[in-house]
């Protein structure tokens, strides 16, 4: 499978994603509250849950998280589609000459977070990279070398 097609289907899920949370909040809202006895219920359930956020949020904020995701694809192609005559013929697909004949592609992620005594921190890099290379003839070309 293709990688395009991977990052494509990844993106795709997160829309359908967050579509349905839209649309599942819309039908929630519109829904009744319920009699008295049900509202009582869920203004205490409701008050729980804010007094666990709060504490949450508090204990979250003391946690500093980083994350970076490169992706790249490359693509070099060399090709003959027709014909050529030539005393000799080389097709070759090469990267830029630099003089240390290396190519680098990096993601870098940095996070720090400190409250009182206790700290803690995450960081997290990804590098995705495609590359292809071809040297080729197309279909129906020909080469006369001599």
């Amino acid at each position: 499978m293709e990688t395009t097609t991977v990052l494509y289907g990844a993106i795709a899920a997160g829309i359908l994603a967050v579509i349905y949370g839209v649309v599942t909040r819309a039908l929630i809202l519109k829904a009744s509250p319920g009699n008295k006895k049900m509202q009582e219920i869920a203004a205490a359930i409701q008050e729980g849950a804010k007094a666990y956020l709060k504490r949450q949020s508090r204990t979250i904020a003391m946690v500093g998280v980083a994350v970076a995701i490169n992706t790249a694809v490359v693509t070099n192609k060399a090709y003959i589609d027709g014909t050529a005559i030539s005393t000799g013929f080389t097709a070759e697909a090469l990267m830029d000459s630099r003089d240390d004949a290396t190519h680098t592609f990096g993601a870098t992620a940095v996070s720090g977070a400190s409250s009182g005594d206790f700290g803690a921190a995450g960081a997290f890099a990804l590098n995705v990279g495609v590359t292809t290379s071809e040297a080729f003839l197309a279909l129906g070309s020909s080469v006369d070398a001599g």
